[in-house]
């Protein structure tokens, strides 16, 4: 049998010997104590982890729920109505500095189109450190427009989704980003009620996929 560290002490213990064993005794239970403490830390640190990032996909889809609007706009180009979105957005503590963002919108554009092909709309994405936090908006034009489409063919547009998001967003909220761009190509229903629907209709479509995608990440988690 291994024997731990021990102590000889004489028959009858003296008051000092007493005192070196409890002594021991109590920095033994201590050392264990925290030899415990962090194992179980070990063992839930996966958990909070997982808890973390559960937290940074819902804080993404609440700002992206809260701060969306759609607006009907009238007899203004699309880099016109940008513009004017940016500049808003900068008002209201979205964007630190519109100018970048819109320079950054048009750096995205000359790189290939926005038209999403077989639709009516454009997505105009750009992540840049004069973005504050993740936001959703859209535009319904009076009249169509055309711009190129993702596939380099001039399209006819009604409606301009502009999605935004920090230069350094992590994981978790590029996959939010991602999920509400999915919802562009996702099938024909969607695609109707984002090129005609009204505000609360769109709205109710975009918070119901983001909700599903969260309980389906959620559960995933949970596995």
């Amino acid at each position: 049998m291994g024997m731990g560290p021990y102590f000889t002490v004489s028959p009858m213990l003296t008051e000092e010997e007493a005192r070196a064993i409890r002594e021991f005794l109590e920095r033994k239970s201590a050392a264990e104590k925290r030899m415990r403490k962090e194992s179980t830390a070990q063992r839930n640190r996966p958990a909070l982890e997982a808890m973390k990032a559960v937290r940074r996909i819902s804080e993404t889809i609440v700002h992206l729920l809260d701060g969306f609007s759609l607006e009907v706009v009238k007899g203004r180009s699309v880099h016109e109505l940008l513009a004017d979105a940016c500049r808003r957005l900068e008002r209201s503590g979205v964007i630190v500095d519109a100018d970048v963002v819109i320079e950054e919108l048009r750096r995205r554009e000359s790189l290939g189109g926005l038209g999403v092909p077989g639709t009516t709309l454009a997505l105009y994405h750009a992540r840049s450190f004069a973005v504050l936090r993740p936001s959703l908006t859209m535009y319904r034009l009076d009249a169509p427009q055309t711009v190129p489409g993702m596939d380099g063919e001039p399209m006819e547009i009604n409606t301009v989704v502009l999605l935004l998001g920090p230069s350094d967003a992590d994981k978790e909220m590029l996959t939010v980003l991602s999920e509400v761009s999915s919802l562009l190509v996702k099938d024909e229903q969607s695609l109707a009620v984002l090129a005609h629907g009204g505000e609360e209709e769109v709205y109710s479509l975009v918070s119901a996929h983001l909700e599903q995608f969260f309980d389906h990440y959620w559960t995933s988690m949970k596995e």
